[in-house]
């Protein structure tokens, strides 16, 4: 659920990775990006660029 909810911040918030782990109670952000990458396969700064990306071609 905290995943699902970092990657809603990403795309919907402006947003950095420690802003997104601090909301949502991370004890560290080593420890959310672990937890990103083994959920997602990719590290939230893949994700965010990733999502960016998609975003600028879009427009």
């Amino acid at each position: 659920m905290k995943i699902r909810r970092a990657r809603e911040m990403m795309r919907e918030e402006n947003c950095n990775i420690t802003e997104i782990a601090a909301r949502l109670s991370y004890g560290s952000v080593q420890y959310f990006s672990r937890q990103f990458k083994k959920e997602m396969g990719m590290s939230p700064m893949e994700y965010l660029s990733s999502v960016k990306g998609i975003t600028q071609a879009l427009r």
